[in-house]
């Protein structure tokens, strides 16, 4: 199930994006073919172990940007659990800030 996610690939520079649980689990994704159901979870158990890292050094951390060449992938956890979107060095960000929101607003209730 992606139609919810469908809409940040209007965002200008948004390549796809995933949800994931708390704990890593895979929720929803809305990926570019080349990136495998197994390779997501890897991602979102890996961020799941970062985002505890994180909570040690840096308490009520929210939000991480991963840079990979010209890709970053932008995180931010929820009460559903972590958004994660895929974009190039350079997405709209003031679209991206105003859909992510609204799309965090719709999981939420979804969740």
């Amino acid at each position: 199930m992606s139609e919810p996610l469908e809409r940040l690939r209007q965002v200008s520079g948004v390549l796809g994006s995933f949800t994931c649980g708390s704990h890593g689990q895979l929720l929803l994704t809305d990926m570019p073919e080349q990136y495998s159901v197994v390779q997501l979870e890897s991602t979102a158990a890996r961020l799941a172990n970062l985002f505890q890292s994180a909570d040690e050094v840096l308490p009520k951390c929210r939000s991480l940007t991963l840079g990979f060449g010209e890709h970053q992938l932008s995180v931010r956890r929820y009460r559903f659990g972590v958004l994660c979107v895929l974009t190039t060095a350079t997405p709209d960000r003031h679209l991206l800030r105003v859909t992510t929101r609204m799309l965090a607003r719709r999981l939420s209730v979804l969740g």
